[in-house]
């Protein structure tokens, strides 16, 4: 497929300021929506609500940020798609860890069922070996 128009921008066309300019732009939008991430994730955890009172998070992420709605919105939407995306791979791997427990009870049990057939029908299969009667010199007891 043959690409007619690009919003791509090479860093060798623009000057160094703008370049600047745009890594420092990126930069602190990145420390806001971490900043935000952490918020939510706090309000979360432990019920403290970090707004005041009737404040959106939008008018919290401006005032806080100093951003024009345009990125205020840009950051709330990036920070509820990182904490969306930590939920699901949270969920995967309950899944994966509550198969992996399943697995190994499943195994644990053909183990023991073979161990059991394994066993020699010669030995008594409880009491084996045989406590002593008496204590042996030397050793400790458990009584």
């Amino acid at each position: 497929m043959l690409t007619i128009f690009s919003n791509r921008v090479y860093k060798s066309t623009l000057s160094v300021v703008d370049v600047f300019a745009i890594g420092q732009e990126i930069l602190d939008f990145n420390s806001a929506k971490h900043h935000l991430v952490n918020k939510i994730t706090t309000r979360e955890r432990t019920g403290t609500e970090f707004l005041r009172d009737g404040q959106s998070l939008h008018m919290y992420t401006k005032g806080t940020f100093g951003y024009n709605d345009y990125f205020a919105n840009s950051i709330i939407n990036a920070a509820n798609a990182a904490l969306d995306s930590r939920r699901e791979l949270h969920q995967l791997n309950i899944r994966s860890l509550k198969n992996q427990i399943t697995t190994k009870k499943k195994n644990s049990r053909n183990s023991a069922v073979t161990w059991m057939v394994s066993w020699p029908c010669w030995l008594p299969v409880y009491g084996y070996p045989k406590r002593p009667s008496k204590p042996i010199p030397g050793r400790k007891t458990l009584s």
